[in-house]
């Protein structure tokens, strides 16, 4: 997580050189919207990707009726059925490669007594009577090519019937989805179950004003090649980024090879794609945010006003599980509500509430105990005697507190 007291602990994309060239491409007044923006993205590191998929994969896996074939998303076309066989003469796109290399992975390492077939052919579904299609994609901004592709999986008369008869189930997951993609999957009732890992990341969990989102929308419109994309496919105004791939659900601005009416532009990813130095710089980059607003966010003022003041100098792991079992106390439970409210991946959420469980302040249910009482009391205090702030030493390793001592 960034630090809470300094600002980001990484490099800003509007300060990268991609990033300062790009500003370039706006009027000076409209330039402080465009930093807005690109510095709300959330982008992805290629090893966070791989890992943490390849356990979705696998948790998918033990969760759902075997035997299971498990296929990447790709983009089917109208009146195509599924499951149909690649072209090796075709370019791939890459999302469906690195989706189809990890799969394979799995396949190869599957969960205990879990009969598991990568991408197997309609015939072997037949022969080997599976029970479960798992679908696996890496990011779904609008839906769009998940209800795509589902449907050419409707198209084919023998997976209908199978599922008529209860013998076949089909289950969806993707590594990141948009409030939208996951609206829209709903709506068209295709999967027997959606699931991801990430949610949100689009213009509906950024944390800005109501007058910056409008000023945003603005700009993405008055600056947009083609009116349709201006808010990305869809105008699903997403701000995903992936290692391998940049959605085209990003608002065009980002990524446009032209101007309004044709003119020149500089885009911040050439091709839809981060550049090595943009990886090497960007991996990992969420928008920092201001942990005493956290705390407002979620109705506890009391502790807001002591991290401004009195817990200002503590360190970041201890204030951000401070407001965590405060998130808590206030009933807001689920991990996509959490990720949201800390602008952090769900992998870092997990780790937070890991920690807090460990400490003995939250127990399963992730309800506080008593002692989580006691500290989130203890921390919000008025009476309390300021603490000096303490630093770390002699070690680039996060620090894990094994006690909530500085809020005593």
């Amino acid at each position: 997580m960034n630090n809470s007291d300094g600002g980001p602990a990484i490099r800003l994309p509007s300060t990268t050189p991609e990033g300062l060239a790009w500003l370039q491409n706006f009027a000076p007044e409209d330039r402080e919207s465009a930093e807005l923006l690109v510095n709300s993205l959330r982008i992805f590191s290629a090893d966070d990707c791989r890992s943490r998929s390849l356990q979705l994969i696998l948790d998918r896996l033990a969760s759902i009726k075997g035997p299971v074939g498990v296929y990447p998303v790709k983009n089917t076309r109208k009146n195509q059925h599924e499951p149909s066989p690649i072209h090796v003469d075709r370019k791939l796109p890459g999302s469906y490669v690195i989706v189809a290399n990890i799969i394979r992975d799995a396949v190869e390492s599957p969960p205990d007594g879990v009969v598991v077939g990568g991408n197997p052919p309609l015939e072997e579904l037949r022969e080997r009577s599976f029970r479960s299609i798992l679908l696996i994609d890496d990011y779904s901004g609008s839906g769009g090519l998940a209800i795509r592709h589902g449907k050419g999986w409707m198209r084919n008369t023998s997976i209908r019937s199978w599922r008529s008869y209860g013998w076949l189930e089909v289950h969806y997951a993707s590594f990141c989805m948009s409030d939208l993609a996951a609206r829209n999957l709903k709506k068209e009732g295709l999967f027997d179950s959606v699931f991801s890992l990430e949610r949100g990341v689009d213009f509906i969990s950024a944390r800005w004003t109501a007058r910056e989102r409008e000023l945003i929308e603005n700009l993405c419109q008055s600056y947009a090649w083609k009116s349709d994309y201006a808010y990305g496919r869809d105008r699903s105004r997403g701000l995903c980024v992936m290692p391998h791939t940049v959605p085209n659900n990003l608002p065009a601005v980002l990524w446009q090879k032209k101007g309004p009416n044709g003119g020149p532009w500089d885009p911040l990813f050439v091709n839809r794609r981060m550049n090595p130095r943009q990886q090497s710089d960007l991996a990992g980059y969420g928008r920092w945010v201001d942990i005493a607003k956290i705390s407002e966010e979620i109705g506890q003022r009391r502790l807001a006003r002591q991290l401004g003041g009195r817990l200002k100098g503590e360190s970041s792991d201890l204030k951000n599980l401070l407001v965590l079992l405060g998130a808590l106390a206030a009933r807001k439970r689920r991990d996509h509500t959490l990720s949201m409210h800390f602008g952090v991946p769900v992998g870092v959420v997990n780790q937070m509430l890991n920690m807090g469980e460990a400490l003995g302040l939250i127990d399963g249910q992730r309800r506080l105990t008593e002692a989580g009482w006691a500290e989130l009391r203890s921390a919000r205090r008025t009476t309390a005697q300021q603490l000096p702030a303490k630093a770390l030493t002699g070690s680039n390793e996060p620090y894990y507190p094994t006690a909530l001592r500085g809020s005593q």
